[in-house]
Order: structure tokens, then sequence, then C-alpha cells
């Protein structure tokens, strides 16, 4: 009896999954709105009623993307979805069919499936396969179409599939826009009737039955691109046109057919050869219709571009100007175009060997040329770099209809200077001023230095100073042209900060010095350290080469470190094949002062770097390998025709050269001497002679 039940219950079980299979895909999806309608977290739609509840009274510009199919055959009226704005506000939303379907199957009296007023709706479709379809028949309307656009709609198309079987696609009465994906009608009535504004840019217009564009005479319709194929076969030939009524006012596509037509367009305005109109104003009278078994094209003797992207390399303070390039375009030839520049601020021509200045403003003109059966008929769109926004003009050149100037203008943006950097001598006993000098005077010029005495008085500069007296020096400095001051500027005398006075034409700065008595100068430093050797400690111990220096320095710190910057220890060892920075940082001892030139001499080889630290000592380093860089003869860390010179000189015996000699590194054949057979290997090994350097491991 258990057994009969358990069999009972898993059959049943399943018949229910195997039901469930069966199901329309879709209905058991949860319809969880989530999103919160921006364009990087979109409101994700999984049914009807949501897409209709979103779009219904817009408050502000939303995102949706369809997370599923949405197909809808409920037979009640009033479902179509009103896509409106709540108040006066038009807003846009933006519909990503992301590769998924919005379908309506009904038999109902609604007369569209989408009803856009007071507001805008752009459909994308980031996924290929994206589709909006209706297969319906109305009962008491003639408007049987999928989008309704009134006079304060606006509509723009630029990917996925718009599809009907039955009825038209587009009623247009305010603005629509075609820019891309497929718009078709696959049994019945015309595919767009448009009474407002048709812009048809890109994309495909796909129709089978009556005429394809009904456009009326207030209607604003312009075709800059796109493929329009008509392939209709069961209305008589007299009868069907792929454009009826109103005016074609500009046209740059093709129309495509399946069979040739005696009369694709039925508007007088075309085909009785006599005028196309933009804007109420004539374009031409001179234009044919060209066609063979699959295509009709109208051909304008005016075929006008539309638009263009300029590549505007924009002015950099020093930087030379560069020819603006149209990068891409639709009747525009995409080149260089016939660029020049002119300063605004100084009202001077620009040539192509002078430079930007900072906080000049310049004008840009740049000649653009239409492609080969394209006239300037209207001035074509432009954009600089990509960007509509940039305020400019465009105008045909008098007396060419091939020809139009592009005309923009560029603020220079001024470089900032963040410091400045002096030096002088410091006031001392018995000396007299003297004059100031600076390194880095890019950007800025120094209009005055000034010296007062302690009291503020103006100090006469034949005057020497007195030790223990306060002396005051002003430095004024003014940017230099295409340069500006940044709020946060600092000046440094000797290191040593200054303070910034008010100034209302220049910026000044004050530093307050206290006169010495007379330094005696140190102009340079000799000091031997073991060399970092395998397995040794590190040399803590320096030894002066001439042992009346200690008198006129301090050691203030020693340091080594290893390749990563560790400090060492004195209880650390040395590893093989690695390179240590050694760091020594003195002060001057009483009576004394270090020079500009000062050198620090470490081993005989004087020091990599030198800094000069605002309490008035100076940091030195030098960076040693250890003693087993095979060929390194002068214990640089590396092995070059260097190494070659000093070990030859060394062999000469040169004064000076031998001491220079890193013993270990030069024994190359390992003998036990640096000797000329170790100098012989060598200078073939940097002269590349094959397996020197292999069999002796030398490096270089």
């Amino acid at each position: 009896m258990v057994r009969r039940k358990l069999f009972s219950f898993v059959t049943a079980l399943a018949l229910a999954l195997s039901l469930f299979g069966a199901m329309p895909k879709g209905l058991f999806v949860a319809h969880a709105l989530s999103g919160s309608g921006t364009q990087s977290d979109p409101y994700i739609i999984t049914s009807y009623d949501e897409l209709s509840k979103k779009l219904s009274n817009l408050t502000e510009d939303i995102y949706i993307k369809l997370g599923t199919d949405i197909i809808e055959h409920d037979n009640l009226n009033d479902k179509r979805i009103n896509v409106e704005s709540n108040g006066s506000e038009s807003y846009t939303v933006h519909l990503d069919l992301a590769g998924q379907t919005i379908s309506r199957d009904a038999k109902t009296t609604d007369n569209c499936l989408f009803y856009i007023d007071n507001a805008a709706m752009i459909i994308d479709d980031s996924k290929s396969g994206g589709n909006i379809s209706m297969s319906f028949r109305v009962i008491e309307s003639n408007d049987q179409i999928i989008f309704y656009v009134t006079e304060n709609g606006k509509l723009i198309i630029n990917n996925g599939t718009i599809s009907t079987n039955y009825n038209s696609v587009l009623l247009n009465r305010g603005t629509t826009i075609i820019n891309g994906g497929t718009v078709q009608n696959n049994y019945n009535f015309y595919l767009i009737t448009s009474y407002g504004t048709l812009e048809i840019n890109g994309g495909e217009l796909f129709s089978k039955h009556y005429d394809m564009l009904r456009l009326s005479k207030s209607s604003n319709t312009v075709i800059t691109g796109g493929k329009i194929t008509y392939s209709g076969s069961t209305i008589p030939l007299s009868s069907s046109y792929i454009i009826s009524k109103g005016k074609l006012t500009a046209y740059a596509g093709t129309f495509a057919s399946p069979k040739v037509r005696e009369r694709p367009f039925s508007s007088k305005e075309i085909s009785d050869h006599s005028t196309i109109f933009k804007d109420g104003g004539q374009i031409t009278k001179d234009y044919y219709i060209e066609y063979n078994p699959t295509y009709y094209e109208l051909i304008l003797s005016c075929n006008m571009p539309v638009h263009a992207t300029l590549k505007v390399t924009e002015p950099v303070n020093g930087q030379k100007p560069q020819n603006a390039t149209v990068t891409s375009s639709l009747g525009i030839i995409r080149d260089d175009a016939i660029t020049s520049w002119y300063d605004l601020t100084d009202n001077m021509a620009v040539k192509y060997s002078d430079t930007f200045v900072g906080g000049h403003r310049y004008r840009l003109s740049a000649v653009i040329g239409a492609e080969d059966g394209y006239v300037i008929g209207r001035l074509p769109t432009v954009n600089i770099n990509g960007d509509y926004s940039k305020d400019l003009s465009v105008e045909r050149i008098a007396g060419t209809e091939y020809f139009c100037t592009v005309t923009t203008e560029f603020e220079c943006p001024a470089a900032p200077v963040t410091n400045i950097p002096i030096y002088v001598d410091e006031p001392q006993q018995g000396e007299k001023p003297g004059s100031a000098s600076w390194y880095q005077n890019q950007g800025y010029s120094v209009y005055k230095i000034i010296w007062y005495n302690g009291n503020g008085t103006l100090m006469d500069l034949d005057t020497p100073f007195e030790a223990g007296k306060q002396y005051i020096l002003n430095a004024i400095f003014r940017p230099a042209d295409g340069y500006t001051f940044s709020p946060d500027l600092t000046a440094t005398v000797n290191g040593k900060k200054m303070d910034r006075l008010q100034n209302v034409t220049e910026v000044e700065f004050r530093y307050v010095f206290t006169a010495t008595q007379k330094l005696k100068p140190i102009f340079n430093l000799y000091v031997n350290f073991d060399y970092p050797e395998t397995g040794a400690n590190p040399d803590y111990t320096p030894e002066y080469t001439k042992p009346a220096q200690i008198q006129t320095v301090i050691l203030k710190n020693i340091v080594w470190r290893d390749e990563k910057g560790e400090r060492l220890l004195k209880t650390d060892t040395f590893g093989s094949a690695q390179q240590y920075a050694l760091y020594l940082t003195y002060i001057p001892r009483d009576g004394y002062v270090f020079t500009g030139s000062f050198a620090v001499f470490i081993n005989g080889h004087e020091s990599d770097t030198f800094v000069m630290n605002s309490d008035g000592s100076v940091t030195v380093s030098w960076f040693y390998p250890t003693e087993d860089l095979i060929g390194d003869i002068d214990g640089n860390g590396i092995v070059n025709t260097a190494d070659l010179t000093v070990f030859a000189r060394s062999l000469a015996k040169w004064p000076g050269y031998p001491e220079q000699v890193i013993e270990i590194n030069a024994d190359i054949d390992q003998d036990g001497d640096a000797d000329v057979n170790d100098y012989t290997i060598l200078a073939r090994t940097l002269a590349r002679w094959p397996g020197y350097a292999d069999e002796y491991g030398i490096v270089i």
C-alpha cells in the first residue's frame, strides 16, 4: 500500500514537471522590478504591466532594459502603453531591448501599441536580436500602428527591429529620427505616415504593400542615408509608390526594389522634375532618377554633405599649432583641412613655427571640401573632437559650392608656476650684498631683488654687512608670458621658505637674515670605505684621506641600504652580486660653510648625488656592487670600456690608477694575478669575441 502511494506521487510529480516544460517562455519569471533607472543601473523590466507603469507618468529621464521577452495576448481595451511626462516638462525614456522582444497579439480597439506625448523615447538594442512587434487587428480605429507620435512627442530609433504583420509601423505628428535598426511591415498598410519632422539617417526600411512613406505637405522629411527596400506585389503597379504625396525635402540614400517600377514617386515636386525644397527654400531644379533592376536612386546636382567631425589639437602653452583633420563625415573629404590660427589677444596671425601662449585666446579657421558628387547646397553639421556643444560657425566660401569654413575659438590655458627657488650669498661680516641667482626660471621673471636694513630702511648696496645684525631680502616676481602664478605659490631662498607679502601687481616674498661671521668655504671632502665584499659587514668607520678635513665637517649620519632600500645594521653582511647604497650627511663646523661646487670623493670617485638640506647640511650618496662582478675594474657596477681604460693605465703604472682597480674583479682568469692576460680577456669580451663572456662569466 505504501509503495503504491509513493508511485502515484512520483507519477503526478513527473506529469506536473512535464507540463511546466510546455508552458510559454517567461510564465514563471518573477516580475520583481530592479534597478534605479540610471544609465549605469537601468530598471530591469520583465512584464508588460511593469513597462506600461514605468512609462506612463515620467517625472525624470529614465533608463530601462528588458530582462526577458514580454509577450502580451490580453484582448482588453485601453492597454496601449502611454509614454507621457507628468507636468509641462518633457522627459526622455531610454529603452534598451537587450536582445529581447516586446510583442502584442490581440484583438482590441486600441489604436496603437505606444502612444508618445509630451515625452521622448529612444530605442537601442545592446545585444543583437531585440525587436518590437505587433500582430493584432483593431476594431474601431483607422490608426493601426505600433507608434503614435503626437505633436509634442519625439521618437528616436537607433537599433533593433520594429515590425508588424497587419498594421502600419508609425504615425508621426511630432519628430521621428531613424538612425539605425530595421523598420518593416510584412503585409498591409503604410510603413510610415508623417505630418511632422521625419529624419532617416541610417538603418533599413522594408515594406511589402501600399505606399511606403506617406508625407503630408507640412512634413519636413530629410533622408541622409540608409536603405529603403520596397517589394509590393499585390497592388497594381500604377497605384503603388515608394513615396506618395508631400515633399521630400532632401535625400542622400538608396531605394531598393526587386522589380523595376515606372513611378517610384507620386509627389509632383519630384515626378515632374521641377523643384525640391528645404525649409521652404528652393534647393535645385537639376536632378534625375537613375535605376537598374534592383534599386532607384534620386540624384541631385547638389547632393549635400550632412555632417563631419573635426579632430583638433587644442592650444597648449609652448606647443606648435596643428592642422585640423576630418576624421568622420558624410559628404566631406576625410583629410587634413586647410587650417589657419589667429591670436585674438595679440591680433596677429599664428605661423606653424610659432608656439601657443598660455592665457591667450585663439581662433581656428578650417576649410573643408565636399567629396566628389557633393556640393555645399546646405551647410553640414560639424562637431569638434566628437563634441557638438563647442561654439562654432560653418559658412560656405563665397563663389564656390564645394568648400565651407568652420570657425571656432579656443582659450589656451596658462601654465601654473607653483614654486620659485632663488639663491643668494647670505649676509656675512664684511661682505656686501650680492646678486641673486635662480635655476628654475621658466615661467617667471625676477622683477626686483631689494635688501633692507633690519629697521626697514633701504640698504646701501656698497655698505658691508655687520655680524649679528638683521637684514631683510625682498624678492618681487612676475609671471612670464603664457604662465600664471598658482594660488599656493611658494618661494625659497637657499632652500628656506620665504614669507609671502600682499602685492597688487606682482608677487612679493620676504626673508629676514641675521648676518654671521664670514665663513671659510669647504670645497671638497675625501673619504674611504671598505668595499662591500660578499660576507663582510658594512663599514661604519670612514677614513679621511686628508685628515685635516675632519676639522671642517661633522659626520651627522651614515646609512647603508640594500637593493630593497632596507637599512643595514653593523652586524649585517653583504650578499653576492647585489648593489648597495651608502648615504653620508655632513654639517659644517663653526666658521665653515659648504660652497655650491662642494664635492665628496668616496674611494676616489665623486659621489653620485649631492643634496643641500635646509639646515645647511649636505647629503651625498654612492652606490656599490659587491666585489664579485667580474670585469668591473673600477667598481661602479657596470662592465664597459671605462674599465678597460682604468685597467690599461694601471698596468702601465699611471699614477693614481692602480689604487682604482678592484683586484678581485680584475683577476678574470682567477689565477691569483690581475695581469695582461686578464686585460686581453676583457678586451675581447667587450669586442664581442664569441665565447668569452660565457666562459669567464662577464656580464656586459
